[in-house]
């Protein structure tokens, strides 16, 4: 995803893919090996061999088969005890805004970016959110921006609020992942496994597939 994969579908520009096989320069048994090891329509062979965008569906956490899967308007089943819980990306202001994602068990509810300008303007805003959506649970970023919010956030948020601040390079819960940034995809693949919908929000999409492979 990004500006360069936009320009091959956007009529402003020509665009073109070169098929190593039909250069001189290149190696035909390095590209039967590459084909033999991993296949003719594997995104090894896509990318280094054929000059293609990878379909990313086999070697990311979250490929686009099961991102399309989330994209969807259909109401999925809640149950009285599932919690309001908001996830925060913290922006640095400017063109860096706040981004607030809302969920109530497998749904999303809304996804807002808000332009914050200080600590304050973010422990006000989601004090707000809390409020208007009645949520139990807060997890924000606090890597670099997000360090100091913890002790703004319990002056100001109910006491009932699970409050928790994330730092992505810490070590995973569990084994099957190197740190923490890969469980939070790891355990959003399982949500979205097991039903989750985050509506018509293409934009989300596009933001979901950017995040590397883990």
């Amino acid at each position: 995803t990004g500006y360069f994969y936009d320009t091959f579908s956007n009529d402003l520009w020509k665009s073109v893919s070169i098929d190593s096989r039909n250069s001189k320069y290149t190696s035909d048994s390095k590209i039967e090996e590459l084909i033999d090891t991993y296949g003719e329509d594997s995104d090894q062979v896509r990318v280094q061999v054929k000059g293609l965008f990878p379909r990313l569906t086999s070697e990311s956490i979250l490929n686009e088969m099961l991102i399309n899967s989330t994209i969807s308007n259909i109401e999925p089943k809640l149950v009285l005890n599932h919690q309001v819980s908001i996830g925060i990306d913290v922006g640095g202001g400017g063109t860096d805004p706040t981004t607030y994602a809302i969920r109530k068990g497998p749904k999303f509810l809304d996804i807002i970016k808000i332009n914050t300008n200080s600590d304050e303007d973010i422990v006000r805003k989601t004090k707000e959110f809390v409020l208007k959506y009645n949520a139990g649970i807060v997890r924000y970023d606090k890597t670099g921006l997000g360090h100091f919010l913890h002790t703004k956030f319990n002056q100001v948020l109910p006491n009932n609020v699970d409050c928790l601040g994330i730092n992505f390079g810490e070590g995973s819960p569990d084994t099957d992942c190197y740190n923490m940034r890969a469980w939070i995809y790891r355990r959003f693949r399982d949500w979205a496994n097991a039903g989750g919908v985050i509506g018509n929000r293409q934009d989300i999409k596009i933001q979901i597939l950017a995040t590397e492979t883990y």
